[in-house]
Parts: C-alpha cells; structure tokens; sequence
C-alpha cells in the first residue's frame, strides 16, 4: 500500500472521505508510529461504531453508502472500460483493508504493542459488476442509509428519519376497504403497474396518517422510500422530484400530512403541477397526502361571494386539486361498536383479558373528553389501561 496508489483512486474516491477509511490509510502509508497510532486508533473507533465485525465489512458499507461517480453511471448505463477501471480501484482499496493489523502494531515500539487495538480484517471480494448491481437495486449515497427521509430546503438534500414508529398494516383495526385499496395501489406501483397519487381525507385521528407510514414500513424491504415534506416544501417539488428521479430503481412516496391551503398559496399551483400536467413527471415518485378537508383548500363564504368576475370559475379552481388525486379514500369516524371493537382488538393483541361490559362506560367516557370516539383515542385509553393493569399486577 503506497500513497500514490490512494491518490489515484478517482471514481471511488470519496469512499476515503470516511474518518475511519482515512485513519486506516494514513497508518498504512505512515513511517512514523505517532501517525500509525493515532490512524489505527481512528479507524477502530470507527469500526466498533459501525457494528461491522471487520474491516472488509466495514469498507463494503462504505462503498454502498458511498456518493461517486461509479454509482451515477450505474443508474444509466456501465461502459467496459468504466468497469475494468472500477476493479482496479476496487483492488487497492482491498488491499487496504485485507493486510492484517498486526502489520500496523509492529512497526510500534515494543513498549507500546500491548495497547494497539486489533480487529479482524476479513475478506473483501466485491467487484464491479457486483458494485453497480447494488447501487442500481438498492441506491446510493444517504439513500441507501434509511427508508424515510424530510428534505432539507437549504442544501437540497434529503435527511433520514431516524428511530421512526414501526406500526404495520395489521396493527391498524377496521377501515379494512381503505387500508386495502391503498395497500394494492402501492403494489402496483412497486411492480411497475399503473397508480394513482392517494388522498386520504376524513375525521381526525382515525389513522390516515398511520395508514401511510404503515404501508412504507409493509413495503420497505421491496425498496419503497418515504419522503415527508411540509407543505413548505411543495414549491421545491420540481427540484425533489428530479432528484429522485436520479435513483430510477427505486420507488418513492411523496408524503404530505394534514394538508391544508388558504387561498393564493404558493403552494397551491405547484402541488396542482406535481399531480398532473407538469412534463418533468418521475414515474418511480407518487404524492400520498392526508388531509382533514374534503377539498384541501380552505374555503370561506369571502371566496364564494367575494368581487371576482367569475366567482364559479374560482372556486372550481380550488376545488380542482382535490380531483388530480386519482385514488381518494374517506375515513370517517368509527360510530359505537367500531370504536370498542378496535379497543377490543387492540387489549387482545397486548395479552390483555377483560370484560367488555366493564370498559364500556369508561371507554366511551375517555371519548367524550377526547372530542369523540377515534382509533385515536381506542389507542391512548387502551395504552391507559394496559400500563394501569401492570401496576397493579406488580402490588
């Protein structure tokens, strides 16, 4: 391993970026044993927090989760000579990681050998084709690192969203119809088949919200990414969408919760051109959006009897957006015995045996505090009333 041989890495370059990486080759390269010490140290910090068991391990996570150049060509189209090029950079960066760390501690003073940190190096055996495999399948770059994400309108860039809820469809009670159709709208646009942007719009804490993130969490393992965004950032969904659209294997759901637009927002029009009739569409992006407004746009008795000329043309206009949503699912409150029955089903699912003559009065009371009976508020009493049983278990 030489420092020339590093220096030259030039489609996978940024992969030595990496702290540890960059630890690792500068002991490597080192004559000196404060420089071997301090880079053998960095790149064992780093390994431990990786949870990788070698350093082969180590450096293929790194190149999946890598941003170069190799892994923009592999969503277009791979040249030979791209690929031999590839291998060979591929080859040096395996031998960076493949020589054992014992090299490294003997070139400390005998005094200091005790205290260098070993670690297992592994064997690194990925090539290009394998390589371009990966980054066309699963994605490349922070897109690889998680399945949901928010963006960041100051630099354009998408942010995983760590330790997110893990709800899954079968933990969601009734509403089966609803839950059904936008589950199969998903598998269709998973394989590639015709779909539909969704709104779901109805009552609220009846689980739109949780319907989407479920379905993401169902269908993650088969590539789908959630984005969330705000209703701020609808105006960036030009510049979102191309960006996804650089990543034309995967699928992404576009996420807007609880969406509600006043009159003249800059938001409007662009959502409008998102949904349909703007030319720069992405076939691997849909919108999915929630919404307690049947058609989204707040509408007052201003905007129906205000001094617009066409005052009917206006409020087709408004209401035009809620018809660019091909699949709109309606979720209304639960009346009495749905609400107990979700209750009921959820007490099960946690192990729970009750009466439902006793629950009953103080299921429906907890409703009526809360506003109304909701797989909301079924939730939070059976979350009461599941720790309230605990407690008294441990008396």
């Amino acid at each position: 391993m030489t420092e020339i041989s590093l220096r030259l890495l030039s489609l996978l370059s940024p992969v030595l970026q990496d702290e540890g990486l960059r630890g690792l080759a500068n002991a490597r390269i080192a004559a000196d044993p404060a420089t071997i010490a301090d880079g053998s140290a960095t790149f064992y910090r780093a390994l431990s927090a990786s949870g990788e068991s070698t350093a082969a391990d180590y450096l293929r996570t790194k190149l999946l989760t890598s941003d170069n150049v190799f892994a923009r060509a592999a969503a277009d189209r791979i040249t030979p000579a791209l690929t031999e090029r590839v291998d060979l950079e591929l080859s040096v960066l395996a031998e960076l990681v493949s020589a054992p760390c014992t090299r490294l501690r003997d070139k400390l003073p005998p005094a200091e050998r005790p205290l260098f940190p070993v670690w297992e190096s592994g064997v690194f055996s990925l090539t290009a084709r394998q390589l371009a495999d990966e980054y066309t399948r699963g994605g490349y770059g922070i897109v690889r690192t998680a399945s949901a994400f928010t963006f960041d309108r100051s630099t354009h860039t998408l942010v995983p969203i760590g330790h997110r809820s893990e709800i899954l469809p079968d933990d969601l009670k009734e509403y089966a119809e609803e839950k059904e159709a936008v589950l199969q709208n998903t598998r269709a646009f998973l394989e590639n088949r015709p779909a539909q942007h969704v709104l779901l719009y109805g009552d609220r804490g009846t689980g739109k919200s949780s319907t989407i993130h479920a379905l993401c969490n169902h269908f993650a393992p088969q590539g789908l990414k959630l984005v969330q965004l705000t209703k701020a950032d609808i105006p960036q969904l030009p510049q979102i969408k191309e960006l996804l659209s650089s990543f034309p294997r995967l699928h992404f759901i576009v996420f807007l919760d609880d969406l509600t637009m006043e009159e003249n927002d800059e938001a409007f029009g662009a959502l409008k051109a998102a949904l349909e009739g703007d030319l720069s569409t992405a076939p691997n992006v849909r919108i999915y959006a929630t919404t307690n407004r049947r058609h989204v746009v707040r509408e007052t008795h201003a905007s129906r009897q205000g001094d617009d000329v066409h005052a009917a043309d206006t409020v087709e206009e408004q209401l035009s957006l809620f018809d660019r949503f091909g699949l709109v699912l309606t979720y209304i409150a639960p009346d009495k015995r749905q609400y107990l029955s979700i209750l009921g089903q959820i007490l099960r699912d946690a192990g729970m045996d009750f009466a439902e003559s006793e629950l009953t009065l103080a299921a429906e009371r907890y409703a009526l505090e809360k506003g109304g009976r909701s797989p909301r508020a079924a939730r939070q009493f059976a979350d009461s009333y599941i720790a309230a049983r605990k407690k008294a278990a441990k008396k």
